[in-house]
Order: C-alpha cells, then structure tokens, then sequence
C-alpha cells in the first residue's frame, strides 16, 4: 500500500510518505520491490498533484477509483478545471473492458465527468451514502449480496473510503466475504 500515511510492503512500514504519490523514481523502485517479495497487486494513492506531475504516467492501472472532489490541493492547483482535469488522468487511462475497471462516488457532483472519461465499455461500480442508483450503500448492499462490516473509524470521509474499498472489492469480482 502506498499513500499519505506511508509506503508499506505487506505490514512492513518501508518509508515515511513525503507526498501521497511518490515520484516516478521513488514509485518505480517501490513497485520492483513489491514485485521481488511476490506481491501480487498494489494499491495506492495517486494524487492529483502527483498526476498532474506525471508521476503516474507509466502505470497501467487496473481500477481507477475517485472517492472525492475537495480542496486538499488547490494549493498547487490554480482553477477547479485544472484540479479535477488530474484527477482525470487516471480515468483517462480506462481503456481496456477486459482489465480496466471505474469506481466512482455517485454522491459527488463530479462523479459523471469521471465516469465519462475513458472508454465508455470498461465496467463501472459506483458507490454511495446518498444516490439510492449507487451498486454499493453503506448497508452494505452490494450487487453480490449484503454484509456487515464494522470499523472503529469514524466520520462521513472514513465511510466512503470503506464504501470505496468495498466497490473495488465488487469491481475485481473479490467475494463479499473477503
């Protein structure tokens, strides 16, 4: 897992994370690493600052996730336009229906300009607490089936973030139960 609370191979902690997304360098040498200790999927943080920076530019992403529209970056950003354009480089890059999957907050005013980027054949999993047309609710209702799931974490953000995970977990076929 690579992100804003640190770079980790399995539960080991091997860096501190200076930024959510590394750069291509940094990024590269993590995923050799990754590779060499067999692991088989990665996931990550790809910011918007990063995108924009092309830090992301390589990487064949399988799923491309968007939880939220905020103003985390707009420190580096200079317009909404240009902020949301990076994050939609990820979603650019949905081009293959067979490999390629969309998972997108459906209670997010932004959510259609994501789903419509890329190619409009890779399947879409969205997500929601809002949207009853969302594939995955906070119940946890998902097009697989329902289950529990609990977590000490609290707060709206904590909930879409798990409701995110969940959808990824639908959008790669992973069981409910898992």
């Amino acid at each position: 897992m690579l992100g804003t609370i640190g770079y980790y191979i399995h539960d080991n902690k091997l860096l501190e994370a200076p930024n959510t997304t590394p750069d291509s360098l940094v990024l590269q040498k993590l995923m050799a690493k990754l590779v060499h200790t067999g692991a088989k999927s990665v996931v990550m943080g790809a910011s918007s600052h990063g995108l924009a920076l092309g830090r992301c530019d390589v990487i064949d992403f399988n799923v491309a996730v968007f939880t939220n529209f905020t103003r985390d970056d707009f420190d580096f950003h200079v317009t909404t336009d240009e902020y949301r354009k990076s994050k939609g480089k990820l979603f650019d890059k949905m081009s293959d229906p067979e490999n390629h999957r969309k998972v997108v907050n459906v209670d997010d005013f932004n959510a259609y300009y994501f789903l419509s980027l890329g190619n409009p054949d890779v399947p879409i999993v969205t997500f929601g607490m809002e949207s009853r047309s969302a594939d995955v609710l906070p119940l946890v209702d998902t097009p697989k089936g329902k289950t529990e799931i609990s977590s000490k974490l609290i707060g709206r953000f904590n909930v879409y973030h798990i409701l995110a995970a969940v959808a990824v977990g639908v959008a790669v076929d992973a069981p409910v139960e898992a």
